[in-house]
């Protein structure tokens, strides 16, 4: 049985693992902290651990490749940036293949909008839940807000399973790359 992780990083993604048979979502776990003046809502260092070291038995992490936007302010970017790449160190330190895959390239896949579309959350939400039909209460809250975030992830995974892992097309093993890096040092 192959397994896939995918994960939508920032505070308001998710992790989704993909067996054969069965698909696992897990909201992105979340700390408050205090930055600059403000409390705010940030990935959590020491829950993404301990969720990460529950999914050891990944094939390969898929991880969105996300970059700053147009008018995020620099202490937004960090943050976001900080919370990608705790992903990446701990896809590292327990060994785990990575690829990155970039959103536009897993959405024209799955025939989704751009991001620039406004249908684009409800047409993710959509294909979500017509892909995977059974697990459609992980893309909701109990009181039925839609978690986008869930659906990014569920739909990356089919993504990873289809063109990675069947399909052997491998983007750029980060892992790879890595131990490679760590035998120099």
């Amino acid at each position: 049985m192959s397994y896939v992780l995918a994960i939508d990083p920032g505070k308001d993604g998710a992790l989704a693992m993909l067996s054969d048979s069965d698909l696992h979502v897990y909201r992105m776990p979340v700390t408050r902290t205090v930055i600059g003046r403000s409390r705010r809502f940030v990935v959590d260092p020491l829950g993404v651990w301990a969720l990460m070291q529950t999914l050891t038995h990944a094939d390969i992490v898929i991880i969105e490749g996300v970059g700053g936007r147009p008018k995020q302010g620099a202490a937004s970017a960090f943050v976001f940036g900080f919370g990608t790449a705790l992903f990446y160190m701990a896809s590292v330190a327990l060994n785990l293949k990575i690829e990155t895959v970039q959103p536009a390239v897993w959405k024209r896949w799955m025939k989704l909008p751009g991001k620039n579309d406004k249908t684009a959350k409800a047409m993710t939400l959509k294909r979500a839940e017509e892909r995977f039909p059974e697990a459609r209460s992980q893309f909701y809250t109990d009181r039925g807000r839609a978690l986008d975030g869930c659906a990014d992830a569920a739909l990356m995974a089919a993504w990873g399973r289809e063109q990675v892992l069947k399909e052997g097309r491998f983007i750029g093993n980060v892992a790879a790359r890595l131990t490679t890096a760590t035998r120099i040092w």
